[in-house]
């Protein structure tokens, strides 16, 4: 395990360009993109409303939220206080058809999100794989975070997508992929404690194949079911 290369195996091998920055609005969010949204990462929101509601929580920041539609669907009607962060040229969009979200542009490969404020919860859903440099983005977090909140933060988990002998990710897009072990270490090499960790499947699954996967396959992870980790993080004391 390699703390230079942010707790990644030695061997892995990193991107050294990021394909997700946009220059022109559609860059990266194509038509299929916005009209997809809502299925990826389905259940890391649907467990952040869990923590809004049980904590009720009074504010929430998404960072690298692209189409805030889980949001919309899941923590708007819990909470009217809702902030999202993401790339200038995905402001149009979102201030056209989610305008009661508070939304500020800003490059996440940097520390310089212009907002004097602290939130009870910050999400941050698949966003870390596509950046050069994850470190940044990981203070952002901590620094937006009230000190009892908590922050949702998820990524793809290497092993149970691509394999244990994976070395480089196959999708352009991201930078780099972390097994579980290796995101909990680097998580709390960062400065957060990370009480829990979970396996979501990466999209959503129609009801019955749920049902089905639940009956006969209990505790089954595979690529389709569980390769999304998704880690609920606290600043440390």
């Amino acid at each position: 395990m390699n703390t230079d290369n942010f707790f990644l195996k030695n061997g892995y091998q990193s991107r050294t360009s990021a394909a997700t920055v946009e220059e022109e609005p559609g860059d990266y969010w194509t038509k299929w993109r916005v009209n997809n949204a809502f299925k990826y990462q389905y259940y890391v929101y649907q467990y952040a409303a869990e923590l809004v509601r049980k904590h009720e929580f009074k504010s929430v920041i998404d960072l690298g939220c692209g189409v805030p539609s889980k949001l919309a669907h899941f923590i708007s009607p819990l909470c009217s206080d809702i902030s999202i962060v993401d790339q200038a040229t995905q402001e149009p969009f979102n201030k056209k058809h989610y305008p009661a979200f508070a939304f500020y542009p800003a490059d996440l490969e940097k520390d310089n999100l212009e907002i004097d404020r602290r939130f009870d919860l910050v999400i941050c859903s698949d966003v870390i794989e596509h950046l050069l440099d994850p470190s940044k983005l990981l203070l952002t977090i901590k620094r937006l975070m009230k000190s009892d909140g908590i922050a949702v933060i998820s990524t793809p988990e290497r092993d149970f997508e691509r394999g244990e002998d994976c070395l480089s990710s196959p999708k352009p897009e991201h930078v780099r992929e972390w097994n579980s072990l290796e995101f909990i270490n680097f998580l709390e090499h960062s400065g957060f404690n990370v009480p829990k960790h979970f396996l979501f499947p990466k999209k959503k699954v129609p009801k019955l194949e749920w049902l089905l996967k639940s009956q006969f396959f209990p505790g089954v992870n595979n690529h389709r079911w569980s390769t999304c980790q998704t880690a609920i993080c606290q600043k440390t004391k």
